[in-house]
């Protein structure tokens, strides 16, 4: 996105530049945010699939070693 600077503070702007300035960058601050928010998003999405993956093994184990109790016990 393109960044916008204050104008020169020589030239005086009429009320309506200004506040289209003003708008433009509050607009780019709101991008600003938007982006960083996604990130955070991204970053804690990977660490929960991470996650779920890790119970997923966990949970397979568990069941790899109650078939083995199973098979024991009859044995």
């Amino acid at each position: 996105m393109q960044n916008f600077s204050v104008p020169n503070p020589q030239i005086v702007p009429s009320p309506a530049a200004r506040a289209a300035v003003d708008t433009l960058l509050e607009i780019q601050d709101l991008h600003d945010m938007l982006e960083k928010y996604n990130q955070i998003n991204s970053d804690q999405t990977e660490k929960m699939i991470r996650l779920t993956n890790g119970i997923a093994i966990l949970t397979f184990l568990m069941v790899i070693g109650l078939v083995i109790q199973i098979w024991l016990s009859l044995k």
